[in-house]
């Protein structure tokens, strides 16, 4: 869901360790009180974006409290089941679909995950872009 809705120019800022993270200073943006040309529509409503299956893998493990002492053998079969189950679809033509530069998207709500991270004790929200 995060690979799905968060842009990808935003991973550093969600995902990114705080000991790793590293302040730069660029220019840009808008100055304050004159108001954007662009209007800002929330990500939610636009619908899911495709994302490659390397950047989910690296969001999990960025969010992952502790490293997986199994490697990554177990977590493939998860995401082939999520696929199997049609709560991930692959978007791009790609034949193996465990391929890291095999595209997919999410297909399940924004209800359905806010439980999924409840149950497991995740805020999801801190990690939304907005």
């Amino acid at each position: 869901y995060l690979a799905s809705y968060n842009p990808a120019r935003q991973d550093q800022t969600f995902f990114m360790k705080a000991h790793e993270r590293k302040r730069r200073k660029k220019g840009g943006g808008t100055a304050k009180g004159r108001p954007s040309k662009h209007r800002k529509i929330q990500r939610k409503l636009l619908g899911p974006q495709a994302f490659v299956m390397e950047r989910m893998l690296a969001i999990f493990h960025a969010i992952l409290p502790y490293p997986i002492a199994g490697g990554t053998g177990d977590l493939m079969s998860q995401i082939a089941t999520l696929a199997s189950s049609k709560m991930l679809v692959k978007t791009s033509a790609m034949a193996d679909i465990l391929d890291s530069g095999t595209k997919w998207r999410i297909n399940i709500g924004w209800e359905y995950i806010q439980v999924i991270a409840r149950t497991i004790g995740f805020e999801i929200e801190g990690f939304l872009a907005e």
